[in-house]
Formats: C-alpha cells, sequence, structure tokens
C-alpha cells in the first residue's frame, strides 16, 4: 500500500507544476496583451504674464576731445558743447538724467540715461546728434541710443597720425562691471596692458584713449565684454589733417560675427570732390571704405554686392579672400554720389562697418555706416535733429515687402534699398517691415551721419510657473 500512496504523491506534484506552468504562461500572456494601468501625476502650475520691465536706453553724450581748449591736461577727456536728443514713447512718460560721474570730468555732456515705465507696447527711442565747430573739431555726429549689453562689437577709428579714436563705455546700472577689450588692427590682435580688468563704476562712465593700447594703427575693431552688468559702448572718432579739421563721428555697435551681413542707407555726397584730393598727403582715409574683420583663426572668403536706391544708379560687386584676426579695409571709389545698401556674405562669420567721406569747400566729415539686424517686426524710431535726414529700407529677401511709415506705404522690392525722406528731430512708427535693414542718415554741406534701426523691444509672453 505505501508504493501507490507514493505514486499518487508524485503525480499529484507533477500535475499540480504543470499548473504553475501553464498559469505563468497565461499571466506573461496576460501581460502582453492587455494595458498596465499607469499613475500619471499632472504638475499643478499657473501661467503668469510678467510685468513688463522699465525700458533703460542710454544717448553717448557729447562729442568729447582730449585735453581742454588751450590744449592742457592732453591725457584727460573734455566734452565740446552737448548732444541734442531726441526721445520718445509709446506711451506713458520718458524720464530723462544724466550719468552722474564721467572721466570726461564735471558731467557737462555725460551720457543721457532714458527710461521708460513698463506698460504694456510700451516702446522707448531715443537718438542724439551734434555739429560741432573749433578750430581742430569739425563735423556732425549722429547716434542712436542704445540698450546695455554684455557684449559688443565696435568697427570703426583710427589711432594714425592726426586720427584720435576714444572708447567710451557707460554703466547705468547700481553695481560696478568689469571690462575686458580685444582690439584688432591690420596686424592682428594687439598685445597690451590694461586691456581686462576694467573697472565701470555704478553709474559712471570710463572715456579711453585707443591710442594708448594700440598706437599707429590705421584700422581698428574692438570687441567688448563686461562682467557685473551691462554697458553700453561707442567709439568717437576725430580727425585733423594738418591744421584742418577733418570730421568727426560717434560709431555704436555693429552686429555679431555672422556669415551674412547688410548695411543698409550708406550715403554718398560730393564724390568727384573726394576723389580729387585722395592723392593729396593725408587725405587717403577719404576713400570710402569697406572695412571687415574676421574674428576666428580660418580664413575667409566674401562676397559683397553694393546696391543702389536710384533706380538709374549703378552699384557693383566683388569677391575677397580675408585672412583670419586682421582687420581689412577694402577701398571703394567707384561709386556716384547716391544712398546705397551693402550686403557681405562669407564662409566664416565677420564683422563689418563701411568709412564714408564728403567734403564741402574747406569742410570735411565723415560717418561710419554699421551692420544693421533685420527687422522682426515694428520699430518705433526718434530721428535726431540734423539736414537732408531719411530713412534707408534694404530687402534682401525673395518677395517683395510693403512697410508703413505712420500710414505711409513703403513698397521694396526683392533685392531693392528704398530711400525716403523724413522729418528731423522727430519720432515715426515703423510697421509690416519684418525682414527689411532700416537705417537713418543725414547728409548736409560737408556732414554725413548714420545709425542703424532695430525692432521694437516686444513685450514678455507668458510663462507657466511650477511650485
Amino acid at each position: 500500500m505505501p508504493e501507490p500512496r507514493a505514486g499518487l504523491l508524485v503525480g499529484m506534484r507533477a500535475a499540480t507544476g504543470i499548473i504553475g506552468l501553464v498559469a505563468g504562461a497565461a499571466i506573461v500572456a496576460a501581460a502582453t496583451f492587455l494595458p498596465i494601468p499607469t499613475a500619471r501625476l499632472e504638475p499643478s502650475g499657473i501661467t503668469v504674464t510678467p510685468e513688463p520691465a522699465t525700458d533703460q536706453l542710454i544717448c553717448p553724450g557729447a562729442v568729447l576731445r582730449l585735453g581742454d581748449e588751450s590744449g592742457a591736461n592732453a591725457t584727460n577727456a573734455s566734452a565740446i558743447g552737448t548732444a541734442v536728443t531726441t526721445r520718445g514713447v509709446t506711451s506713458g512718460d520718458v524720464e530723462s538724467r544724466p550719468l552722474a560721474s564721467t572721466d570726461a570730468g564735471g558731467g557737462v555732456g555725460a551720457p543721457i540715461v532714458l527710461t521708460a515705465p513698463g506698460i504694456v507696447d510700451a516702446g522707448l527711442t531715443g537718438a542724439q546728434s551734434q555739429s560741432v565747430a573749433t578750430n581742430d573739431y569739425r563735423g556732425f555726429a549722429a547716434a542712436e541710443c542704445g540698450a546695455p549689453s554684455s557684449d559688443a562689437w565696435l568697427v570703426g577709428g583710427s589711432t594714425a597720425v592726426g586720427r584720435t579714436t576714444l572708447l567710451t563705455i557707460a554703466n547705468p546700472g547700481a553695481v560696478s562691471t568689469t571690462v575686458t577689450l580685444d582690439i584688432f588692427g591690420e596686424d592682428g590682435l594687439v598685445d597690451a596692458p590694461g586691456t581686462s580688468g576694467i573697472v565701470v563704476a555704478a553709474g559712471s562712465q570710463r572715456v579711453l584713449s585707443l591710442a594708448g593700447f594700440a598706437p599707429s594703427l590705421e584700422s581698428l575693431a574692438v570687441h567688448l565684454t563686461s562682467r557685473g552688468g551691462p554697458v553700453t559702448a561707442n567709439l568717437q572718432q576725430s580727425v585733423v589733417r594738418g591744421i584742418d579739421p577733418g570730421g568727426i563721428d560717434i560709431v555704436g555697435a555693429t552686429v555679431g560675427p555672422t556669415t551674412s551681413q547688410v548695411i543698409p542707407g550708406v550715403i554718398l555726397r560730393n564724390t568727384v570732390d573726394v576723389q580729387g584730393l585722395l592723392g593729396v598727403e593725408g587725405f587717403d582715409d577719404l576713400v570710402t571704405a569697406l572695412r571687415i574683420l574676421v574674428p576666428g583663426d580660418a580664413p575667409a572668403t566674401a562676397s559683397v554686392r553694393i546696391t543702389p536706391s536710384a533706380p538709374d544708379g549703378t552699384g557693383t560687386s566683388f569677391d575677397l579672400s580675408l585672412e583670419p584676426g586682421v582687420v581689412t579695409d577694402v577701398p571703394i571709389d567707384d561709386l556716384d554720389d547716391g544712398t546705397y545698401s551693402v550686403e557681405i556674405e562669407t564662409d566664416i562669420p565677420v564683422v563689418t562697418a563701411l568709412r564714408a567721406s564728403t567734403v564741402d569747400g574747406d569742410n570735411a566729415d565723415l560717418s561710419w555706416f554699421t551692420a544693421a539686424d533685420a527687422l522682426t517686426g515694428d520699430a518705433f524710431l526718434a530721428v535726431a535733429s540734423g539736414a537732408g535726414a531719411s530713412l534707408s529700407l534694404s530687402n534682401t529677401t525673395s518677395d517683395a515687402v510693403t512697410a508703413s511709415l505712420d500710414g505711409a506705404t513703403i513698397d521694396v522690392a526683392s533685392g531693392a534699398v528704398v530711400t525716403v525722406p523724413i522729418d528731423d528731430a522727430h519720432t515715426y512708427r515703423l510697421t509690416g517691415g519684418a525682414g527689411l535693414f532700416a537705417s537713418i542718415g543725414f547728409a548736409g554741406n560737408g556732414a554725413l551721419g548714420s545709425y542703424p534701426v532695430s525692432t521694437s523691444a516686444a513685450d514678455e509672453a507668458p510663462v507657466v510657473v511650477y511650485p
């Protein structure tokens, strides 16, 4: 009897094992074909529309000189008169105050800080201009009031004999900031002490002569970076040929390194008189010149196209090979009087600007035309005070663009540049110009000036905040 029982137990265990295997297979199959329940938590959050920040722009301030009217204190900067500022805001009020401290001494002609309250759809704009006529400084300078930045490229100026270029750095913030400069010339990056660790105190302006870092350079470009807070920077160039003043200009930041750059609204005036002086000693830099810097270590190739705004005007185009790390000036002496747009396409990112000069009897002046960013929306623009004010719109897209300037329609065909006269000391709203490049220019008797137009600051987009 014990043996059958043992056999029965063995059979039962075997059957149990088989049942377990079958059940296991069924569970696996169920897991394969049936959806697995999941637990999912949706994070709670709230949508917040940020309060508009206070808009702030910094106007460069007066044209500066080294020394005073008597020629004393030649290492110190001083203001020559004061600039005239045009400003406006689409809603609310504009507050204006000078910076509390400046290296130019006394606060006369100090940079002006423009602020507007944070109001939805508010847009702040500002520009300045100044005419100077002294024994050794003469000319016209126009400049935009720019927003502070921690990274800026400045292309223009010279420290050759009779040429003075000052770098002005304004810190509108409540804390000190530290600035580093990379200075480039026709021989490459300048190795000079004092270009790093430059402290700009809160609410102050520093004025630095670039000849102290890089003397006797025909061509200049400066890359400025700040740590601790954003600043606004400008170059101020003045020219004296022998004992005769040859022009002044204030040069704002140009577009940073890109492979596609556009310089809209280049104004050429009295080109016949300018060309007649090019062979005279000391007048070589009257020639119109495109300045290009390749900041990197690789050489670049460039294709340049210059388009006139006049339907019957003649432009030009050419290709270039550019060495890395050096500033290259490319003379352009075959263009007639007119307004032009300059397009530069490269295979390596570059920074650019263009210098043009004018001569009227004993008066001469120069202007640096900087690259502009394409407009991405509406622009609220300030026109400084000055003769022959105009707005230039350049269209590099494949489609025609129709813009509106205070309700007046402006049609800009593909590949064209259009220039229209505007009132000086005035503000305008430009709408429908997305994709265009814009600048404001001035042309008087022996006077040139220009600055780019930027898209108005947009309202902050709503964001979702999670705990």
